[in-house]
């Protein structure tokens, strides 16, 4: 179901966006498009999630290349100032 000028108008209020008038059929196409995406992703049959045992600290670093005092090393991405 294709959006509204209005509704386009609404939504860009929402997220503070400043749009000139010339562009909302454009983004009312955009966003038609990516709801349309959404609801083809609401209609697929997933698995529900199960709980499962989650690795605890010694297995999740045993094959860690250099573990510190139980966390991953890991190089540096930042200087020091």
């Amino acid at each position: 179901m294709p959006l509204s000028r209005d509704q386009v108008r609404h939504v860009a209020m929402l997220a503070r966006i400043g749009l000139e008038p010339d562009d909302e059929d454009f983004y009312a196409e955009q966003l038609s498009g990516i709801l349309g995406h959404i609801d083809r992703l609401q209609q697929s049959r997933l698995r529900d999630d199960e709980p499962r045992r989650s690795l605890t600290q010694e297995e999740a670093l045993a094959n860690a290349p250099a573990p510190v005092d139980g966390f991953f090393r890991v190089p540096a991405i930042q200087e020091e100032a």
